[in-house]
């Protein structure tokens, strides 16, 4: 169930990923809202590291702690 929520999570963050280009809108508000969209990955991207960074080490084989 863990892999499923954990796609679920990557698949909310795709929108981040999509930067168009709209001619009816200025090339400066377009540029704010990429900053916006990769400022906000960036803080998901280290939400993540430091949570993995908690995550006790296992041993795989004997499931006893590093």
């Amino acid at each position: 169930m863990l892999a499923f929520k954990e796609y679920k999570e990557a698949r909310s963050q795709l929108p981040l990923f999509k930067i168009s280009v709209n001619s009816n809108q200025p090339l400066s508000a377009q540029l704010k809202e990429y900053d916006k969209k990769k400022s906000v990955l960036r803080a998901v991207l280290n939400t993540r590291s430091k949570r993995d960074n908690n995550l006790v080490d296992y041993d795989d084989l004997t499931m006893a702690q590093k």
